[in-house]
């Protein structure tokens, strides 16, 4: 199966810097609490900038994986599925990048199968052309826009199931379980 999957929030989890960096501006959320729909509604649009660019620049390098991602990912790559990331970031996408190899996911993902586009549109465009089956992202609008794959699925901390996910769960184990259910 070709599958595709976002990165952050996905792959990799920024909830503690996400904290921090709101901490910094006067806003203390607990980290099982950090939405970005949350985020995006208690800042304005220059500190939501301000906030990604420092989010994923060279502070991005300190986050921690997902729990379980890269043993999901390794073992989904073991029974044979093609699995990308296919992310949308405005910018550090290098960063992005060094994160991968330091934390081991360059087993998973070569060069060729790290894609970055400049808008949630742009993932659909690039799910079309690469016969995308499966997507794997942690916001449900991103869901909605896209239409390629037959299966997406939300992986949220946040208990919810939506209406554009054909599965949802807050854990890669249940994904890997899932996928072997559609054989």
């Amino acid at each position: 199966m070709r599958i595709g999957c976002d990165l952050d929030g996905v792959i990799i989890d920024h909830r503690g810097h996400q904290s921090l960096l709101l901490r910094e501006i006067g806003f203390d959320i607990p980290r099982q609490e950090l939405y970005k729909d949350k985020i995006k509604k208690l800042l304005t649009p220059g500190q939501y900038k301000e906030f990604q660019n420092k989010l994923y620049g060279e502070m991005s390098l300190r986050a921690n994986a997902v729990l379980g991602a890269r043993k999901a990912l390794l073992k989904l790559k073991a029974d044979g599925h093609e699995v990308r990331i296919i992310s949308r970031r405005n910018a550090g996408a290098s960063f992005a990048r060094q994160w991968l190899i330091e934390h081991g996911f360059s087993k998973v993902f070569s060069p060729d199968t790290i894609h970055f586009v400049k808008s949630d549109m742009g993932k659909e465009v690039l799910c079309q052309k690469l016969h995308v089956e499966l997507y794997v992202d942690d916001l449900p609008g991103v869901l909605e826009i896209l239409k390629t794959p037959a299966h997406k699925i939300l992986l949220s901390h946040r208990p919810q199931q939506h209406p554009a996910a054909t599965f949802t769960t807050n854990n890669w184990p249940d994904i890997v379980g899932h996928i072997k259910t559609l054989g």
